[in-house]
């Protein structure tokens, strides 16, 4: 739509101020038009230095940034996804937001969204996609919820303070749900050849561009399956109760699968359908590593990271969506339609992970990159968006704000970095 037109000659700047009354608003005009070239000096030196960053200021911030997303809904508290947009909570984004108030030590409020979600399971073994719930699938909200409640123990383990936040039945509920969870899970979705699949649209990349598609048995979800398996084990190791489920066995399964099927020439596959392995390469291999490194060796880890790297490393430091190679890639965000958003777009919750699995894979040899993405992270949150708060993506070709302005899985896994390499 066209308001209107203002007139003005080339390279013209046009200064809008508003205030109370006509007078006082072009009484700040007129201040501010003999300021300008003060201010607009310092606002290039500042954008020049980018601003020095400070580990526990940058910190600070971020954790700010994760409370200001940290409402109550119909007496629920919880995470909003993002504001202005995703005003509800989302499952996969308020679970994996999760491990950075765990790491605040909120605890006690980890554990609330946890019960709310352990007392919502469906069914088929999932979770749905957000509260209130719609239609769209949600393949892997599950699977993060229970690599939260692993954080959370692990946490309160090494504080020693497991039996204080839980008591013996409390962790015995857990158990019994998480297996009557796996139960579920390879009931309604097992499928190519003992891989957990999915449907179009069921997992974080919930858009599909021609034949870009993610229906299938996918790399992350498959880490997230393993997490399964590995807790239960933790779990019986706590309550001492025997599990009913052939953990090991499920384990070795799935561990031999997903390396004989998902790894060759040096590549990792994005997802298997229909026999047919899809090699584009994506960050997922990095939530794979995340959620369960066990899946490979160190130095096959390496190998994937330096081929993935290849094709999705961006100069300003982070990642596309897609490999820059892929016809599809996209190296501006399109706004108003999806063809970037999960096509070329950087993600910053996604670039975030990165670094921590560079850090924890080999933090010598990858230092130039987890370096690249904490300050791109760090000045974004300090100099573009809504100021102070970290947004949902990035174009692939430059560092930006775009999507929501203020995106709780963006701060919380920058709170997980700074925490990681503090």
């Amino acid at each position: 739509y066209r308001a209107g037109s203002i007139p003005c000659k080339k390279n013209a700047k046009l200064l809008i101020t508003a205030g109370p009354t006509r007078e006082k608003a072009l009484a700040k005009n007129i201040y501010l038009k003999k300021q300008q070239k003060q201010l607009l000096q310092h606002h290039k030196e500042r954008i020049k230095k980018q601003i020095p960053t400070n580990a526990s200021n940058e910190l600070k911030q971020a954790a700010e940034s994760l409370n200001q997303l940290t409402p109550t809904i119909k007496e629920t508290k919880g995470i909003f996804a993002g504001l202005p947009w995703f005003y509800q909570y989302w499952a996969r984004d308020e679970l994996i937001s999760l491990k950075a108030h765990i790491l605040l030590g909120n605890t006690t409020f980890a554990k609330q969204v946890i019960k709310r979600h352990l007392h919502n399971i469906l069914k088929d073994g999932r979770l749905s996609n957000r509260f209130p719930p719609t239609n769209l699938g949600n393949a892997d909200g599950i699977g993060w919820l229970f690599v939260r409640i692993h954080d959370l123990i692990q946490e309160l383990e090494k504080t020693k303070k497991l039996h204080k936040e839980f008591t013996h039945q409390e962790i015995y509920t857990l158990q019994t749900k998480l297996e009557q969870t796996i139960r579920r899970l390879l009931l309604n979705h097992l499928g190519e050849k003992g891989l957990i699949t999915n449907k179009l649209n069921e997992t974080w990349i919930d858009t599909e561009i021609e034949e870009d598609r993610r229906e299938g048995a996918c790399i992350e979800i498959q880490a997230l399956q393993l997490n399964l398996y590995l807790l239960l084990q933790k779990l019986s190791n706590i309550t001492h109760h025997t599990t009913h489920l052939a953990t090991n066995k499920l384990l070795s399964d799935l561990k031999n699968q997903v390396q004989t099927r998902f790894f060759h020439n040096k590549k990792l596959a994005d997802r298997i359908h229909n026999d047919n392995n899809d090699t584009t390469q994506r960050p997922n291999i990095f939530l794979a590593y995340y959620i369960a490194p066990a899946l490979f060796t160190k130095k096959e880890w390496e190998t994937i990271f330096d081929t993935a790297l290849k094709e999705l490393w961006l100069p300003w430091g982070g990642l596309a969506s897609i490999s820059t190679k892929h016809r599809l890639f996209q190296k501006y965000h399109t706004g108003f339609n999806n063809l970037s958003y999960h096509r070329g777009d950087s993600w910053y919750w996604v670039n975030n992970i990165t670094a921590i699995c560079l850090y924890r894979c080999n933090k010598k040899k990858y230092k130039p990159y987890i370096d690249a993405i904490k300050k791109a992270s760090i000045q974004e949150m300090n100099t573009q968006g809504f100021i102070g708060h970290c947004a949902e993506i990035s174009s692939a070709e430059q560092r930006e704000s775009k999507g929501c302005f203020a995106q709780a899985w963006s701060a919380a896994t920058l709170i997980e970095l700074l925490k990681e390499i503090e």
